[in-house]
């Protein structure tokens, strides 16, 4: 049986709704993931089982950027449903936050007013490294610089 290979659109049994390329089955390289309520989802053929626990994702969030062998991998935005969870930009590996990037939250988030944007490097989806230098240094190198979050 021929592999799907190309620019196309796979629709999953839970209502997600990819659009972007495919490689021999696979979601690999750009495109976008609508995702609808993933709880669990088995596709049929060759395509990849679905949990919303390897994607932490729920319904409504809406990614964009670049994928590697079904998960989010290099530069990609993710917009969280409903606005409450905010928009992250930047870097992803096996679909984490890792590399740099941005987390904006919304203003209200877990009961404070003002939430400035959380930009620095991501490991394995955690923020390890806050702040971007001013100067072009990279993360963790001493100097003079100084230390700037993203408004």
């Amino acid at each position: 049986r021929d592999k799907a290979h190309g620019i196309g659109t796979l629709k999953f049994q839970s209502g997600s709704v990819y659009f972007g390329q495919i490689v021999a089955n696979s979601i690999h390289g750009r495109g976008i993931m609508h995702y609808a309520a993933v709880m669990f989802e088995t596709v049929t053929g060759s395509m990849v089982s679905l949990t919303a626990e390897a994607h932490n994702v729920i319904e409504g969030d809406f990614y964009e950027g670049h994928f590697k062998n079904d998960e989010r991998h290099g530069w990609g935005i993710m917009k969280y449903a409903g606005g409450d969870r905010g928009v992250f930009e930047g870097e992803w590996a096996n679909n984490k936050r890792h590399g740099t990037g941005t987390l904006k939250l919304p203003d209200g988030f877990r009961g404070k007013a003002f939430h400035p944007p959380l930009t620095g490097k991501w490991k394995d989806g955690q923020l390890i490294e806050f702040g971007q230098k001013d100067n072009g240094k990279k993360f963790g190198e001493k100097d003079s610089g100084n230390v700037t979050v993203a408004r």
